[in-house]
C-alpha cells in the first residue's frame, strides 16, 4: 500500500491538517470533494493559493508600544484573553477592566499571526 503525504485545506488556503495518507484513502477523500494537496507544508507559516501553489504567509508586522499595538495589517481580529475584536485601524490603544496578565492575538488571513502578553 503506497503513502503519500498530503495536506488538506479549505477554500481560503488554510492548512487543516497535513500528514501521511494511503494512495487509496487519499482518492476517496478526493472524489468526495475534500480539498487536497500531495506534499508537505507548515500551517503556522505557510498556506495554499488558488492556483494550489503553497505559499509563504507574510510576516505580521504589527507590534507593542507599550499598550498601543501598532503597524496593524488592517482589517484584522484581535483577540484578546479569547475574545475575538474587529479592527478596521492599523493603531489600537489596549485597555483592560481587570488588572494581570493578558493574552492578545492578532489575525489577519493569510498574515501570519502574532501574539503579546500585555501586564496590567
Amino acid at each position: 500500500m503506497e503513502k503519500i503525504n498530503i495536506i488538506e485545506y479549505d477554500d481560503a488556503g488554510r492548512i487543516l491538517q497535513t500528514g501521511v495518507a494511503s494512495l487509496e484513502n487519499v482518492e476517496v477523500e478526493f472524489a468526495l470533494g475534500k480539498l487536497l494537496l500531495q506534499g508537505e507544508a507548515d500551517p503556522l507559516t505557510q498556506y495554499i493559493r488558488s492556483d494550489g501553489v503553497i505559499e509563504a504567509r507574510p510576516v505580521n508586522q504589527a507590534r507593542l508600544d507599550g499598550m498601543v499595538l501598532r503597524d496593524l495589517p488592517a482589517p484584522c481580529v484581535l483577540v484578546l484573553d479569547g475574545t475575538p475584536y474587529d479592527c478596521d485601524d492599523t493603531e489600537c490603544e489596549l485597555s483592560f477592566s481587570l488588572p494581570g496578565l493578558h493574552h492578545v492575538q492578532v489575525e489577519a488571513w493569510p498574515v501570519q499571526s502574532a501574539a503579546f502578553e500585555v501586564a496590567t
